[in-house]
C-alpha cells in the first residue's frame, strides 16, 4: 500500500464538485469535528501499520500542545516542491516558534528530503 496514489482512488474520493453527495457528506462531517469529543479512524489492514503510527505520533505530539497551538502544513497530492523551497518553507516554520504538523508525501520534493527542526512533526502518508 506504500506505492498508492491519487488516480488509484475511487472518483468519488478525487472529485472537488460541491454538489457530489459523497464529497458533500465529507465535508458537513469536516465541518462538525471541531466540536467532537472523539474522532473514529477507520483503516484496514494494508494501511493499518504505516498509517496508525504516523497517526499515533501526531496525536501524541498534538495532545501535548495547547488548544489550537500547532500549525498544520500539507500540500496534498499534487504539488512538488524543489529542496530550495522545502528548506525555506522548513526555516518559516522554525523561525515561527510555534510547533507544527508538517504532512511530506513521499514525491513532495524533487531530490532528497531533509529534516528541519525539533519544533515540529514532520511525518508522511506514503
Amino acid at each position: 500500500m506504500i506505492d498508492i496514489r491519487l488516480r488509484d482512488l475511487p472518483s468519488f474520493v478525487k472529485t472537488i464538485d460541491p454538489n457530489e453527495i459523497v464529497f458533500r457528506s465529507v465535508i458537513d462531517a469536516l465541518e462538525r469535528a471541531p466540536s467532537a469529543s472523539e474522532i473514529i479512524v477507520h483503516t484496514f489492514d494494508e494501511l493499518k501499520q504505516e498509517v496508525l503510527r504516523a497517526l499515533s505520533t501526531c496525536f501524541l505530539m498534538l495532545n501535548s500542545k495547547a488548544h489550537n497551538s500547532v500549525i498544520y502544513v500539507s500540500f496534498g497530492s499534487i504539488a512538488v516542491l524543489t529542496p530550495s523551497q522545502l528548506v525555506k518553507i522548513g526555516w518559516g516554520l522554525a523561525n515561527s516558534e510555534h510547533p507544527f504538523l508538517w504532512i511530506i508525501r513521499p514525491d513532495l520534493v524533487e531530490g532528497e528530503s531533509t529534516i528541519l527542526s525539533h519544533r515540529g512533526v514532520l511525518t508522511h502518508f506514503g
